[in-house]
């Protein structure tokens, strides 16, 4: 099976979570995403979710396969 998971990720918790980034050191999450503070891209990819809150959606494409169930 292949598939598509899509998420949110919350601007404002993308400001509050911090990443190592090699060479930069820790930095805010939202600052690796376009739009993001501290961002340098010349173009903003944020959206609003269906509550209005200000983000990024996030797609991650997987393939699974069929395992035994057991218990």
């Amino acid at each position: 099976m292949h598939g598509l998971l899509r998420g949110f990720l919350d601007e404002e918790y993308a400001d509050n979570t911090n990443v190592d980034v090699p060479i930069l050191g820790s930095k805010p999450l939202s600052s690796l995403l376009p739009g993001g503070t501290d961002n340098c891209a010349d173009h903003d990819d944020r959206d609003m979710d269906s509550g209005g809150a200000s983000g990024w959606y996030v797609y991650l494409t997987f393939t699974a396969v069929e395992v035994p169930y057991s218990e």
